[in-house]
């Protein structure tokens, strides 16, 4: 699934400074700034929930927003977010100006579908890199990169150079990296040594068996 497109509207009328910044938030809005290809930096203003809601969407970060900046429209994305430290709120906004068949870099989440045999053994699914940076055609980057996880066995290891291929997309990750791997737990070990016990007992259990009966027959 490509980047989803968002339209919001910026409200060009802000005032820039600590005081203007605040009043806007009491507003329901976003402080924010527009710039890229050659243009002067912008003061702009969105609506908080709206935008909220398009970094909730499947693109994630790298969703595509066109912007209505008095009456023009313009492509771009969330360059940076900068958020409350403990509200989680969203607070300012960098918007960096896009072309659609422009190459940029960004960070995707990785996400394993399906539960394998390795698992459902008891093995556990230790993840060393949640996501990965890439570079590709903007309008092609897919919101996440899935990996089918139905077949995985306990000891496997993921590397980057498993992951899927997209067209236009590359990673900028070394390919010999570790994603994740698919471990023993502690608790599975235990069960596991436990059933070995089990083993060996019965097997020493029938020997001494056997023995007992060869003493008596001799």
């Amino acid at each position: 699934m490509s980047s989803s497109t968002v339209s919001l509207v910026a409200d060009t009328d802000r005032q820039t400074g600590s005081g203007p910044a605040g009043r806007i938030r009491a507003e329901g809005k976003v402080p924010a700034v527009v710039y890229g290809h050659g243009t002067d930096p912008k003061p702009i203003a969105v609506d908080h929930r709206e935008l909220d809601l398009a970094f909730h969407t499947d693109a994630g970060r790298n969703v595509i927003f066109e912007l209505d900046i008095e009456g023009k429209k313009m492509t771009a994305v969330a360059h940076i977010v900068d958020r409350h430290p403990t509200k989680n709120r969203i607070v300012h906004v960098d918007f960096l100006l896009v072309d659609l068949d422009e190459v940029v870099s960004a960070e995707l989440p990785i996400r394993i579908e399906g539960e394998g045999p390795g698992v459902k053994e008891g093995g556990v699914i230790e993840m060393i890199r949640p996501s990965v940076q890439i570079r590709g055609i903007i309008s092609k980057l897919p919101s996440e990169i899935v990996l089918d996880g139905s077949e995985l066995e306990i000891g496997d290891i993921v590397r980057i150079e498993d992951l899927p291929e997209f067209e236009g997309i590359e990673y900028q990750a070394d390919s010999h990296l570790t994603v994740f791997t698919v471990t023993i737990t502690r608790a599975a070990e235990l069960d596991e040594d436990e059933e070995l016990d089990e083993e060996l007992d019965e097997e020493a259990g029938e020997e001494a068996d056997e023995e007992a009966d060869e003493t008596e027959e001799g």
